[in-house]
């Protein structure tokens, strides 16, 4: 029959690009299920096509979702390590003899345009720069930049952005740059990763330690000990015949 016929002219392969296609091979099937994602906390419910015979025990590219660990640190680390406190603090906002207001030139119609708004802040900077003043960091700023880094795993253009919004213009905090921003959490972390490596250590050493067991004494103090003996010490009279005058010399002759 006609059916017959046309199965007879299908090629029993076909190539698909560098792929060899055995066209007498029955279809694979496929199923529509439902699926569920690890990397999602909400466990939200979706859809698509999969293998029929083949089951997944979580989503596929839940593997990609790898994210960065946080940085944080206690009330304690931050008074003790990473408070400005040796700035002083120029508050939430900027005193007036800082705003860029009173940097500007007013026209002669009484207004100031765009540009020149950006030119006194650009102005601004500079200075800061040229001076080398320091805008200290506050810890409500410190932690509004661990959360931002946290959320947006350290897409710092992102982190800029909701920065800026975080903080209105004209504030101490809006003049920081995405550059004052990276330096502050390399900072922090360079900082506790040495503090904790240097506690931990310390704990170590006294757990190490025996109960009852002599404990070294610190060499400086040692060093300091046999110093005052020494200059304690009278030097002992030398036996060795010294050489006589030459005045002397000629008396006994």
């Amino acid at each position: 029959d006609d059916g017959a016929v046309k199965s007879r002219n299908i090629p029993s392969t076909i190539k698909i690009g560098n792929r060899i296609v055995i066209t007498s091979k029955p279809p694979r099937q496929w199923a529509w299920k439902s699926f569920t994602s690890s990397a999602r906390h909400d466990s939200a419910k979706f859809f698509h096509w999969v293998r029929a015979n083949i089951e997944y025990a979580d989503y596929p590219y839940a593997r990609f979702d790898v994210h960065l660990d946080p940085l944080t640190y206690t009330d304690e680390e931050y008074q003790k390590y990473l408070a400005m406190s040796e700035v002083k603090d120029l508050g939430d906002t900027l005193p007036d003899f800082l705003t860029v207001s009173n940097q500007l030139q007013k026209g002669d119609d009484g207004t100031v345009t765009k540009a020149d708004t950006n030119a006194a802040e650009s102005s601004f900077q500079q200075q800061l720069l040229q001076s080398n003043k320091i805008l200290p960091w506050t810890k409500t700023e410190t932690d509004v930049l661990m959360e931002l880094c946290k959320k947006c795993d350290l897409r710092w253009p992102v982190i800029i952005d909701r920065w800026h919004l975080h903080f209105k213009k004209g504030t101490v905090s809006s003049l920081r740059k995405v550059e004052d921003l990276q330096y502050r959490y390399y900072q922090i972390g360079s900082i506790l990763t040495q503090k904790r490596v240097v506690a931990e250590a310390a704990k170590l050493s006294v757990a190490s330690t025996p109960a009852g067991a002599d404990v070294l004494p610190d060499p400086k103090d040692t060093a300091a000990d046999t110093t005052a003996e020494a200059s304690d010490i009278q030097p002992a009279q030398s036996t060795t015949q010294q050489p006589l005058d030459p005045s002397e010399s000629a008396a006994l002759e």
